[in-house]
């Protein structure tokens, strides 16, 4: 029968394991033995009641939950697989599940945070740390979840600047300098090339829409009788680290309900995406932005191609083309002006 004994000046914790094996274990007082005995008898109960040399060590048990993963989109899991590899099993990967406190995550948060990765970012890493711990629950190595108790980082505890945004959408924190201005937008798109880039750059900034949503878009989508487009899927072009070859667009539904949405459009916009019809080149999946091959033009071809090049015309300062959407934030007054601009 399982029992607390004491020896001498320690209290020793007595009880036989799940395949009947006898053990003791080592305790300083009679209540770190007494709390030690009911919480292996709760873990008999269970059936997650091991000893240390049986436990796995946290990269083993990481391995596994990434493959139990395989059927996620390759953004998420290349993104899980960078949390891991920079960040997470350089502090833990050798150590057994048992071995890993609230205090270590903690400490580990507050490293993270020194190195200067944003709250956001540390946030998510404590939170697939917490998922390793929830799949070994499930598979009974465990009954802490030491990632998920620690406490997390506060988000917008720094100053801010009033009369300023200090914000930006998809966890994205960009500078008021890094979005470019109504007055801005109209040279941009001014100095485009006529066709793609052009109406490209003039639907990413009076729609708001992502990049890949834009790469996504096809002409079904859009009723350019009615004035609007239906955002419905995206591309990635995200693969999992290491993975050789070239990374290929991979098409996803969107995430969350609020990502599926109907967005208006101007009629000056409406009148450039008829005209960029006649000329688009032809796609087996119908897409309103394909390349010459008819795929999804990469991100980074359109910033290095078109964007650039037509900011430097334009001589305006650099912007990414993820910016472009946050100039969608205007004023309906602002966006007549703009288009007025373009018009010019």
């Amino acid at each position: 029968m399982a029992c607390v004994r004491r020896r001498r000046d320690r209290w020793f914790v007595d009880f036989r394991d799940r395949d009947g094996k006898r053990r003791w274990e080592t305790y300083d007082t009679r209540k770190e033995a007494d709390d030690a005995l009911s919480k292996r008898l709760q873990q008999l109960k269970r059936g997650t009641c091991r000893a240390p040399a049986e436990l796995p060590t946290f990269r083993k048990v990481a391995k596994d939950w990434l493959a139990s993963k395989a059927d996620r989109r390759v953004s998420t899991l290349a993104q899980w697989q960078v949390h891991l590899d920079l960040h997470i099993l350089p502090a833990f990967a050798n150590l057994r599940l048992d071995q890993i406190s609230v205090a270590d995550v903690e400490r580990f948060r507050d490293e993270r945070r020194k190195a200067g990765l944003a709250p956001q970012s540390v946030n998510k890493l404590l939170t697939t740390a917490a998922e390793v711990f929830k799949y070994a629950a499930r598979h009974e190595l465990t009954d802490r979840n030491p990632a998920a108790v620690a406490e997390r980082c506060r988000l917008n505890a720094a100053e801010v600047v009033i009369g300023v945004e200090n914000g930006a959408e998809d966890n994205t924190a960009l500078r008021p300098d890094e979005v470019l201005s109504p007055e801005g937008a109209a040279p941009l798109i001014a100095a485009s090339d006529v066709g793609f880039y052009q109406t490209y750059f003039l639907t990413a900034v009076l729609t708001g829409a992502r990049v890949g949503e834009l790469s996504a878009l096809i002409w079904n989508d859009v009723d350019l009788d009615a004035g609007t487009v239906a955002i419905r899927p995206t591309v990635s072009w995200a693969k999992p680290r290491g993975t050789a070859g070239l990374a290929k667009p991979r098409f996803y539904e969107p995430k969350t309900k609020s990502s599926r949405r109907t967005i208006p459009l101007p009629p000056e916009l409406v009148s450039t995406l008829r005209r960029w019809k006649l000329a688009c080149p032809p796609s087996p999946s119908n897409l309103v932005f394909p390349n010459a091959e008819g795929s999804p033009r990469h991100r980074s071809t359109i910033a290095h191609d078109g964007l650039r090049p037509a900011l430097k015309r334009a001589g305006l300062r650099p912007v990414t083309i993820h910016s472009l959407r946050h100039t969608f934030a205007l004023e309906p007054e602002e966006a007549l002006e703009m288009i007025e601009a373009f018009r010019a």
